[in-house]
């Protein structure tokens, strides 16, 4: 896996701003002893082309199951510059997600919410909360159902990691190093999965639905692209694909889309099963 400078690894967080989006798979949860929260090993990662100094915030609409359920999405982010820390918050009535990173850009710890009972049915839990222990190298997620803690799940931190609640965040600086396909490993926290080798290509769209004719986009998702896409043709969409035998068990695809031109500009998110696809797309 090629070696990145400095940035707030997935993104993860956030917008979705996470979408911040759930990424969703058909493997259960399985219990890990728990670790002491702490913070992450140094990482060297580039430095966030997203962000401007101070806070930032972007609106845009969320859905989930397929489109069945959807919201307004508000992204926040505030960015210290003479630090490199960062805070991020999405509040949306699909889910909520928190997250915040040290001045070394290493993700300190984040907390994903929903007060949707068909979503927290459906990944088996309605609050994660994600640490990292920079003393034993691990990553340590904690999935609860109400104020019970149900499952403790902990991942080696000792490379790269690319975490599915804030991989927005990672993909404009290959964009801007024109790295039209890479290989990455993958924390499915939704899931509580790692899946290694996940095959990252980038293509350029110039029509949604002959682009990803798999799925029902909801109205408001369609009428987005349609706004875009008149108005600057086409889009750089990045594909995530699953290796082996998980692409035989889950051959469903995630789409990020950002505009064309620097500073490649996040405009949405999208995938899974298409009968529990997630769809997000921020408006300014």
């Amino acid at each position: 896996m090629e070696k990145r400078k400095r940035l707030f690894s997935p993104f993860s967080f956030a917008p979705v701003l996470g979408v911040i989006f759930v990424l969703t798979s058909l493997i259960p949860l399985g219990a890990a002893p728990e670790q002491t929260p702490g913070q992450a090993p140094g990482r060297q990662e580039e430095a966030l082309p997203l962000l401007s100094p101070g806070a930032t915030v972007r609106h845009g609409y969320v859905y989930a199951l397929g489109g069945r359920i959807g919201a307004e999405l508000t992204q926040l982010y505030l960015y210290d510059p003479s630090t490199g820390a960062i805070q991020i918050r999405v509040d949306s009535g699909v889910y909520q997600l928190v997250a915040e990173t040290d001045p070394e850009g290493n993700l300190k710890y984040s907390q994903w919410t929903t007060p949707q009972e068909a979503l927290s049915k459906l990944l088996g839990h309605d609050r994660r909360c994600t640490f990292y222990d920079r003393e034993n190298g691990k990553i340590r997620i904690e999935y609860y159902r109400g104020d019970q803690l149900t499952t403790t799940k902990t991942f080696p931190y000792e490379r790269d990691i690319l975490d599915s609640d804030l991989i927005f965040l990672s993909l404009p600086e290959k964009l801007a190093r024109h790295v039209a396909e890479f290989k990455g490993d993958v924390l499915l926290k939704a899931r509580g999965m790692r899946i290694k080798n996940v095959t990252f290509r980038r293509e350029t769209m110039k029509e949604l639905t002959a682009f990803s004719p798999e799925y029902d986009f909801p109205g408001p998702f369609f009428s987005f692209f349609d706004r875009v896409l008149q108005a600057e043709n086409e889009v750089y969409v990045y594909v995530m694909e699953l290796p082996g035998v998980y692409q035989l068990l889950y051959p469903h695809k995630y789409y990020t889309a950002f505009a064309k031109t620097a500073p490649y500009r996040w405009l949405a998110s999208w995938g899974g099963a298409p009968r529990d696809a997630d769809f997000l797309f921020l408006v300014d």
